[in-house]
Parts: C-alpha cells; structure tokens; sequence
C-alpha cells in the first residue's frame, strides 16, 4: 500500500478545500464498503444529496481515480484524501485567474469573474464534512444511552413497565386501532389511528421513562417542552424571503424499519428493539382502510402506506419517536440552509426556512436540493403545499403571520372568533383552549375574546367552566 509521501504534495492555497476532498474519499471509501454501486448515475443520485453543487467535481475526481493506475480502492481515507487534493478537479478550483488571459474583459466584468469564482470556492470549502450515516445519525445519542434502561428480554421490558408479563402480552397483542377520519380544512382526509387502551398505557409509560429523556434536534419545534409554534414562527420574522415545505403522510412514512434502528441506536438488543417497535407502530389492512375511508381509499394509492408498519398518527408515543427519526433529516437540512445563510425549522411535517441573500436569489435551488435529502431519509415532500414567500406580500405558516412579528393570521383569527360565538357551555374548554394559543401572540385580543365567551355561557372564569364538563 502506498503512504502519503507517495502522493503529490498539494499546492499551497488547497488548504480550503481539505475538508472537502476528505469528504469526498470518506464517501467514496464507504460506498465500497458497502458494497454500493459507482457507476456514472449511481454515482451523480448519491452524490446530489450529499455534495450538492460539488457533485459534479465528485463524479470528475471519480473518473480520473478510475482512470489512474494508482490503487485508491486498498488506501486509508487520509491517503485518498491527500491524492483527491491534488486531482484535476479540486486544482482547477484552486487556480488563481490569470489577467492576462482575461485582457478582454472591462474592469468590472473581471471583478466579477473573481468574485464569483472566490465565492464558489469558499462555498465548496465551508461544505458539511461527509459522514457515514451510522455516525451521522446516531452519534447525538450516545449522551442519551444513560437514560436507557439495560433490558434484555420482554420480561425485562414488561418489569420495567410496571406490568406482568401476561399483562404485557395481552396488550400487545390487542392490535386493532380504532381508525377516526378527520377532514381538514382543505377538504382531505386525515387518518388517525387510535390504540386500544392496554397499549395506549405502555406507549404513554414508554414515552414519559424514555423518549421524553432523550432530545430531539434543536431545528425540532412539533411535541417538545418548551417549543411550539410560536417557537417555531418566532425564528423567521422580518426575512426577504420565507419558504414553506410539507412532508406528505409524515407518521405513515415513518416506518417501522427506521424505529427499530432508532431503538437499536439507543443501545437496546436487537430482540428488545423488535418488541419496543411492535408495541409503537401498526399496519391497517385493505378491508380496514376502505371501511374508514369510503370512496376516498379507492380514488388512489395515497393510503396503501398504511398497509406497511409504520408509526400511528394518534398513538402517544408517536410524536416523539417521530420527532427522533426525523433528527438526521434535521442535521442535514440545517446544514443546506446554513450553506445558503438561512434558518432551518421543522414543526411536525411542516418545514420553514428563512433569510436573505442567498436564499431569497435561489429559493427553488435550494427546493431542489431539500427535496432530494427529504427522499434520501425516506419521506417526500407534498408539492401541492410549497410555498415561496416575499417579504412583499404576506409571509404565513402554521395560522401565524411573520412579516413583521408573529401575529395570527386574519382567517385564523376569524375561525377562533367565531368558535367563541357559537359555543355551548360544552364548547367552552376546548375554545378556552384556542384562546391560549391566540394569547401568546394576541393577549389583548385573547382576553377580550375570552370575557365574551364567558360572558355568553353565564361563565364567571374558568373554574366554572371546567365544571360545565
């Protein structure tokens, strides 16, 4: 095998972009290892959610390594990474520009030209260090293994659970949900899934003694103390440009596989992690499905995602787990954002990003980019809710408006208004619950609002509310 004094010693102003050609040969290495293919398109689709605008120097390093009859395949990453630093590709990029072979160009032309050859450099240069997934994903949680109980059987989960083994049993063996259609305001269907009650009890215990313990990403505002969408809102107010991204069907495309490798992640056996998984996810049969659905599971295939095991939108326990697989979706959407001076948030599926500059000049590259990483992690974006949204006109997400400050949306607003003129004495804790959320960003509005509802319902405060229940 070669050493690092075999290879050339790279040019003195290549020092930017060594992180980039270790990224490069780390990848490169661990396809290998993994057995993935490196042809020509195998290579650019893999590459493009990885390196984004260098995943064309990739493919270029890859053909001249092809083409070299140095052995790169049997050497160590820092060897590789020495020999990439000095390939056609990278030293293109790190040419100075020769004036002279420019005289053509009028002074400002030419500032330009150097402009953006240094920007593109220093972009390349600041690129997210490449990491094999096991590391990039599951490294966060190794702070969190002090937290997870050593089990190693179902008994053990059972004991820890503070239930018997028979008991354990039974409840994971009821393993009809209850399936509840709610229509959305935009017409559509969603699903919810709803555990008996013994295993409603184990997912609620499993969350408080465990998921609760360990942290999601800090991009995560959906189901975590302390955050919530105004949280969420709060970090994109007066930007040029807002941009809007859903995950489409978010629990059902969070599968059962990504679960039990969460679980394993955690430090749990691998037969510990299978049962943790069965008791936190489900599958809905055909017969099920269109029973629930109607006509609207035959107008499609949108719904056979939930004939796969997956995590249940109405399940405890599901919010959390979800918000924990999503963490490596996180790490690298927050990465791309960064890459184009922009703030990354997700609340649940609904994903914001934010800033000036370089994302309001190229949103829809950047679109581009996130779509392909969301595809990467195993979920995909509902194009029908993207939005891109200028500073000019209203900038809203979530029933909050951030033009300016967080404020609620007017038709937000309207809907809790007239929930509180409608209401019975029945409806008053849930529309007390409305007016909280309207209060943290409305107070004033909120408790006007709140003395009329009282007021209508013969209320005197919320006391006596409660007891109307």
């Amino acid at each position: 095998m070669l050493s690092a004094s075999d290879t050339p010693p790279p040019p003195k102003d290549a020092a930017p972009l060594a992180g980039l050609s270790r990224s490069i040969a780390d990848f490169l290495l661990y396809s290998l290892e993994q057995g993935f293919a490196l042809n020509a398109k195998a290579l650019r689709e893999r590459a493009r959610a990885h390196f984004f605008d260098a995943s064309e120097i990739l493919e270029a390093v890859y053909v001249e390594l092809e083409s070299d009859e140095w052995p790169w395949r049997g050497q160590t990453a820092d060897v590789l990474a020495q020999r990439i630093l000095v390939s056609e590709a990278l030293l293109d990029l790190q040419a100075p520009i020769d004036e002279d072979e420019l005289w053509y160009l009028d002074d400002e032309t030419l500032a330009s030209y150097k402009t953006q050859h240094e920007s593109y450099l220093f972009s390349l240069s600041t690129m997210p260090v490449w990491k094999p997934p096991s590391v990039r994903g599951h490294a966060w949680l190794h702070s969190a293994r002090s937290s997870v109980p050593s089990l190693e059987s179902v008994s053990d989960i059972a004991t820890w659970l503070n239930v018997s083994r028979d008991e354990w049993d039974g409840a994971t063996n009821a393993s009809k949900y209850r399936l509840r259609v709610h229509r959305k305001p935009s017409g559509k269907l969603r699903l919810l899934e709803i555990p008996p009650e013994p295993k409603r009890v184990l997912q609620r215990r499993l969350l408080h003694r465990l998921l609760d313990h360990v942290a999601p990403h800090e991009a995560a505002h959906g189901f975590v103390a302390g955050r919530s969408v105004h949280t969420h809102a709060s970090l994109h107010i007066q930007q040029q440009v807002v941009i809007r991204l859903d995950l489409a069907d978010f629990f059902a495309n969070t599968l059962a596989a990504r679960v039990f490798l969460l679980f394993r992640a955690l430090g749990f056996v691998a037969h510990v992690a299978n049962a943790l998984t069965a008791l936190c996810t489900t599958s809905q049969s055909r017969v099920s499905l269109r029973g629930a659905l109607g006509a609207e599971y035959l107008n499609g295939n949108r719904y056979d995602i939930y004939s796969v095991n997956h995590l249940p939108q109405g399940a405890p326990s599901s919010p959390a787990l979800a918000n924990l697989c999503a963490h490596s979706l996180d790490v690298r959407l927050t990465a791309i954002a960064g890459q184009f001076g922009a703030i990354y948030t997700r609340y649940a599926d609904d994903i914001v990003i934010s800033g000036s500059g370089e994302i309001a000049a190229r949103p829809r590259k950047f679109i581009t980019l996130a779509r392909e990483i969301i595809a990467d992690e195993g979920w995909r974006l509902n194009p029908d809710k993207t939005r891109i949204m200028r500073n000019t006109g209203r900038q809203s997400f979530t029933g909050l408006v951030v033009n300016e400050r967080v404020n609620v949306a007017r038709d937000e607003f309207d809907r809790i208004k007239a929930a509180v003129h409608r209401a019975t004495r029945d409806d008053v804790p849930h529309v007390l619950g409305l007016l909280s959320w309207l209060k943290q960003s409305s107070p004033e509005r909120a408790a006007k609002l709140r003395q009329k509802l009282l007021a209508r319902n013969d209320l005197t405060d919320v006391r006596s509310a409660s007891k109307t229940r």
